[in-house]
């Protein structure tokens, strides 16, 4: 039963394992620069790469930090062990697990590590740790989305449906805590933002809620069969829904319809004032310091 339950939801398990994994490698991420060719700490330049983020982390002395990165590639090992099993034998499972455990966060950590290089790029901002977990974030919207793509019946699946669930709160309230690090940077004598590079932080920022909510909304469609007043909803569809009720206009074509849909028709529209309201007043409050 176990072993047919992680098969079934590798992807979204995976996903959740990944999550927490490099948001625990990168909790306490510090940037450096190269003075004759060497590595300091300092107050701007590069992350370091996710391998060079995890090696620091695990010759440190025993912590909070270090054992909850081995208990996760604990999980990861078991994960991909049952589900090698399942297709190879409980054998090659065994001798497959530990390679496939090492090499599947190193290429998810590279991933991350070019959208974080793409991120600053675009936005600008000299915050490591915002543009780390906004990549963290992207990664797992990606990831289940394909488990969407692959497997929408499984969603009908109580525990296909908590698991796809489980990983799209991670995802916001990380983007919550995006938020957060972008005030408490536009607040601060020594901030990176300006109003020009603000603006493209929002934009993000909203998009990454919009993109959470909609999906959260899809896999309720997908388990209890639309939830919605309209018989049959496509992903456009909820994807409209969840923009009409973001910008609080609601034309009523659409209807939620079990306490699910509900809640997070609920959460759409707190999130949406609450994200406006604050975007709002941290550019207002850009700009009028950079006019004094």
């Amino acid at each position: 039963m176990f072993s047919n339950v992680i098969v079934e939801n590798v992807i979204l398990i995976v996903c959740g394992v990944l999550s927490i994994l490099f948001v625990a490698v990168f909790a306490r991420v510090v940037k450096t620069i190269r003075i004759d060719g060497e590595r300091v700490f300092a107050n701007s330049g590069n992350l370091r790469t996710p391998i060079q983020e995890f090696k620091l982390t695990m010759r440190k002395k025993l912590s909070l930090q270090k054992l909850i990165i081995v208990f996760i590639l604990l999980a990861l090992f078991t994960v991909l062990f049952f589900w090698l099993s399942s297709i190879m034998g409980y054998v090659w499972g065994a001798v497959l697990c530990i390679p496939c455990g090492v090499l599947l966060p190193f290429i998810i950590g590279q991933i991350i590590w070019l959208l974080y290089r793409i991120v600053r790029k675009i936005v600008a901002m000299d915050c490591p740790r915002f543009n780390i977990f906004f990549s963290i974030s992207i990664i797992n919207l990606l990831m289940v989305h394909i488990s969407i793509i692959l497997g929408g019946n499984s969603y009908k699946s109580n525990v296909t449906f908590f698991l796809g669930v489980y990983n799209l709160a991670f995802c916001y309230f990380l983007v919550i805590f995006l938020l957060v690090m972008l005030l408490n940077d536009a607040n601060s004598d020594k901030r990176s933002l300006t109003f020009k590079n603000l603006w493209k932080a929002t934009f993000l920022i909203i998009a990454l809620f919009m993109l959470t909510l909609t999906a959260l909304s899809y896999i309720g469609v997908l388990h209890y069969g639309t939830g919605f007043s309209q018989s049959e909803m496509s992903y456009f569809d909820t994807f409209y829904y969840t923009c009409i009720t973001f910008a609080t206009v609601g034309y009523g074509d659409i209807s939620p319809q079990t306490v699910y849909n509900k809640v997070i028709s609920i959460a759409t529209l707190s999130t949406s004032i609450t994200t406006i309201t604050i975007l709002l007043s941290t550019m207002l409050s850009v700009q009028k310091q950079k006019n004094k």
